[in-house]
């Protein structure tokens, strides 16, 4: 990653570059060691009275922690001044922070394999800066960061449509506990998460044309989890908004839908790889069928 171009856009969208050596071979802002991108993990734990060991809960990886050291090159003196004050002011927080402006900026890079990645984060502490004595036209910098939570996302979302389907059962054998042999969703749809962990979605379930949807439900069939809203869709203008990222449910127009969400429903996030996702209802499958969309990043620790 040291070879990686590095581009910190803020929430005005003023940027500098970090290793772009191209634009301006003479004026460049390089760095000089390897990135940090430590994870902080959060644990809880309590001791156990009286004997050797603790109990022990559940791990979470918590905030990400990000350091970039390198070196300001310019043809002059005014140049490597140019270049430090950019730094600055593309990193420097809102004198009063707001939804628009909360200090955070966006980093962007290009892996070796193409693939484009982002992240969202703040500075930690000031930008330092400092040089040896007769280092003219050069100045080191280290650049802190930290970010609300862990996760890299790719720097563009991915959107896939498709149209509501039904579950087609097999042969029933009447046996103590009936078992349903041969379950196939008809009308799935296949999304990928090319990342490395699961992916937030944003996923709107739209009624249909010629009569309700009742209870809209959408399934990742990949990983078993549902999410099902006990509410009735009119028609195909009428639709649901399913944030799991947020954990929202909206209809269309804003209104909140959180106490229509049925007990056993678990916001549906993609797992890395294939995730075959279908949209089902109370009703049978008629045509046309109601549509339902898919936003996500792909996403990696």
């Amino acid at each position: 990653m040291i070879g990686y171009t590095y581009t910190i856009t803020n929430k005005a969208g003023d940027s500098f570059k970090i290793n772009d050596h191209v634009t301006d071979p003479e004026n460049f802002i390089a760095l000089q060691q390897y990135p940090d991108m430590d994870i902080d993990v959060k644990n809880n734990e309590v001791n156990l009275d009286g004997q050797h060991g603790i109990w022990d809960f559940f791990s979470y990886f918590g905030k990400r922690n990000l350091s970039f050291n390198g070196v300001i090159i310019g043809e002059d003196e005014e140049a490597v001044e140019t270049l430090r004050n950019q730094i600055v002011s593309v990193l420097a927080l809102p004198m009063q922070p707001s939804g628009d402006d909360d200090g955070y900026c966006t980093i962007e890079w290009t892996d070796a394999t193409g693939a484009e990645w982002q992240i969202e984060a703040k500075i930690a502490r000031s930008p330092r800066f400092g040089r040896e004595m007769r280092q003219n036209y050069k100045l080191d910098f280290m650049l802190s960061f930290k970010t609300d939570n862990p996760f890299i996302l790719s720097s563009s979302s991915t959107e896939e449509e498709g149209t509501r389907g039904y579950f087609a059962y097999g042969v029933k054998f009447p046996i103590e506990l009936p078992a349903v042999m041969g379950l196939v969703a008809m009308e799935a749809m296949n999304v990928v998460n090319d990342g490395t962990v699961y992916a937030h979605t944003v996923i709107r379930l739209y009624g249909e044309e010629g009569g309700d949807i009742t209870n809209p439900t959408i399934t990742n069939n990949t990983t078993g989890k549902s999410f099902r809203i006990e509410t009735v869709l009119a028609d195909e203008t009428e639709y649901i908004e399913i944030d799991s990222q947020s954990g929202t449910v909206v209809d269309k127009d804003g209104n909140d839908l959180s106490a229509d969400i049925s007990d056993d429903s678990e916001f549906v996030l993609l797992k890395p790889g294939n995730n075959e996702l279908v949209y089902t209802a109370d009703e049978a499958a008629r045509t046309p069928a109601g549509a339902f969309g898919v936003v996500f990043k792909s996403t990696k620790i």
